[in-house]
């Protein structure tokens, strides 16, 4: 009978062991598929009166965590009045982790005379791994 009880507590330890062995190979697992450092990610720019973007959408393409991707945007002022600071924003957001990036563009402040058109580089750079797809949208307007 003791003989039974060593063997039943054996068989119950090496049950726990292997238990705890496969939790610990799969929850890696897990995290590894559901965080991506890797996202496709797409957006369309906006603008208000006056303010003409070309291109009107981007795809910022497969983009990897830590490396910075580069769009050009051609930006005109086609309204009737001076445009005295170019100011940025994002909305429409899909997905989540809003803090896991930054955008960046080399026209914020500048002014923008009627009929002119400027090359404004707009960089994203994803910072942190993320669990989802994101597309967003860039608004261009007059401070």
């Amino acid at each position: 009978m003791e003989n039974q009880k060593k063997k039943m507590s054996r068989k119950a330890k090496l049950f726990a062991i292997a238990i705890i062995t496969i939790v610990m190979i799969t929850i890696p697992s897990v995290i590894a598929v559901t965080l991506l450092t890797t996202i496709p990610t797409s957006g369309t720019f906006t603008s208000a009166y006056g303010v003409t973007l070309v291109p009107t959408s981007v795809d910022w393409g497969n983009v990897t965590m830590g490396v910075p991707v580069t769009r050009t945007v051609s930006i005109t002022n086609t309204g009737t009045k001076h445009i005295t600071s170019l100011a940025m924003s994002t909305a429409s957001w899909t997905g989540i982790g809003l803090t896991d990036f930054t955008l960046t563009w080399d026209l914020g402040g500048q002014a923008l005379n009627v009929g002119v058109t400027k090359t404004a580089t707009f960089v994203f750079t994803l910072t942190a791994p993320v669990s989802s797809v994101w597309s967003f949208d860039i608004k261009v307007s007059d401070a």
